[in-house]
């Protein structure tokens, strides 16, 4: 057996131990829009993605990292017709 103690049977850790068991973990979540968002509309995501991260998995928002990968609409298609060739994107940033 190794150096660790067991937790009797029915003990629980209290949600402040779980979290800095947790101390260590960094979530990278990676988020690629079509190109034409605002930069406020990114900054909204980049929080709501943070506070949803921080809730769920019991993290500190200095830990969470969100990565935005902007990709211009000539590399991005459906069905093998790209946004830029289909005129589907709209300038205030939405699809139609």
């Amino acid at each position: 057996m190794t150096g660790r103690r067991r937790r009797p049977a029915g003990k629980r850790r209290s949600a402040a131990r779980r979290r800095t068991d947790r101390e260590d973990w960094m979530p990278i979540i990676s988020v690629v829009l079509g190109e034409g968002r605002t930069v406020e509309q990114k900054r909204q995501l980049c929080r709501e993605l943070t506070e949803a991260t921080v809730r769920t998995l019991l993290v500190r928002p200095e830990q969470v990292r969100v990565i935005i990968q902007d990709t211009p609409l000539e590399n991005y298609a459906v069905a093998g017709v790209t946004f830029a060739d289909r005129g589907d994107f709209c300038p205030e940033g939405t699809m139609k």
